[in-house]
């Protein structure tokens, strides 16, 4: 199988592609493309049109299509009212222009990652899905997802999550960091590697699923841990949170040692650190407040200046009669 290779070219236009052979690739990113014509008769296996201007699709693709990369474009949601073939497994959409997930998505494909747009919801998602990369967008309440039995590694990373619907039980890799979470939400039993960093939590659930070898933590309310070790748990972080003792880590049937940070908590010397970081704090905003009364002071100064050297400052000269300043000029002489 050929590669048709047409990368930084400046292309205004869709190249002329044979049609007779078979390719493996069509590469044509960093162009200045701004549609993909109908390639209904061509036979191609990964089409990459990334970094271009494309602001619209063709409803009759290449026969055969498995991975479709349109990342970096103009793409908006009318841009998918057509169909995709049925043989796509892998596409990806990021930093476009959409708002919602593409409805007429096929059946059959695995993987999706529409990242860094501005997605507000999600439906109709494809069952037979097994990665789904949705971080960067302006989700706040993610629907039940259980239906789809196949999904392995779920993103969700810097959105505005606030609740989190019922997960998949296949799920093995879950990334909810940079959210608004209050709660920590109900795990899947087969989960490995969990991210929850930068939300509202207060609270690890004491029980966790079996299969877990990494938990991060970070930059969460939690204040106090408590939580039967899983047998595979390697590595556990609760940096900058609001840990005022040591974690309580129970059952000993544990196979290897569990590495914990949890730097910068209130545990042991660490309240100084935060000591220090308050006075800081407060040495900063004093600080502000004094730059900020000095430029105050100089500008009432300089508008007090401006108003003394105006030559209106004792009236409007110009609408005073001219025999007036002659008698003033005779009384000073």
């Amino acid at each position: 199988m050929e590669n048709f290779v047409c990368n930084d070219a400046c292309l205004n236009n869709w190249p002329s592609i044979p049609i007779g052979p078979s390719y493996h690739k069509i590469n044509v990113r960093g162009n200045n493309l701004q549609s993909i014509p109908s390639m209904p008769l061509h036979k191609v296996r990964k089409i990459d049109a990334r970094n271009n201007y494309l602001v619209s699709l063709t409803s009759a693709w290449p026969a055969g299509l498995e991975m479709l990369y349109l990342d970096k474009n103009n793409l908006e949601d009318r841009a998918f009212d057509g169909t995709f073939p049925s043989t796509l497994k892998e596409l990806s959409l990021d930093k476009n222009c959409l708002t919602k997930v593409p409805t007429r998505l096929p059946d059959g494909l695995e993987l999706f990652s529409a990242s860094f747009c501005y997605i507000t919801n999600i439906s109709s998602l494809p069952h037979g899905l097994t990665h789904l990369y949705l971080q960067g967008n302006s989700l706040q309440e993610i629907p039940d997802l259980s239906g789809l039995t196949q999904l392995e590694i779920l993103s969700l990373d810097s959105n505005m999550i606030e609740r989190l619907g019922p997960l998949p039980p296949t799920l093995e890799k879950l990334f909810l960091s940079n959210n608004k979470l209050k709660e920590f939400p109900a795990l899947p039993v087969k989960l490995q590697r969990l991210e929850i960093c930068q939300n509202h939590i207060r609270r690890i659930p004491s029980q966790l699923p079996l299969t877990l070898t990494v938990l991060l933590a970070d930059n969460n309310h939690i204040d106090d841990v408590r939580i039967h070790v899983p047998p595979r748990l390697c590595f556990l972080s609760l940096n900058e949170n609001w840990l005022t003792k040591t974690p309580v880590l129970e059952g000993s049937y544990r196979r290897t040692e569990v590495i914990i940070h949890m730097h910068r908590n209130f545990v042991g010397d660490e309240f100084e650190w935060h000591q220090i970081k308050i006075a800081r704090l407060r040495q900063r905003l004093m600080l502000t407040r004094f730059i900020r009364s000095i430029a105050r002071c100089r500008r009432i100064r300089d508008e007090l200046f401006t108003v003394a050297m105006h030559p209106n400052r004792l009236g409007q000269f110009e609408d005073l009669p001219s025999a007036w300043f002659s008698n003033r000029q005779s009384l000073s002489t």
